[in-house]
């Protein structure tokens, strides 16, 4: 019986885990796509001499 609740301690710690890690890049991405969205714009809008 405690081998069992141990495992599934463990199952859920590594889930959670997962589920962190996958929400923080799913953060950094949608960092990053506003970060460069954003500069697009601007080197649209503004004439730089090297576009």
């Amino acid at each position: 019986m405690v081998d069992y609740w141990k495992e599934r301690q463990a199952k859920q710690s590594s889930l959670l885990f997962i589920h962190s890690s996958c929400g923080s890049h799913f953060e950094l991405f949608f960092c990053f796509s506003i970060l460069y969205l954003s500069l697009m714009n601007i080197l649209n809008h503004w004439p730089f001499p090297f576009f």
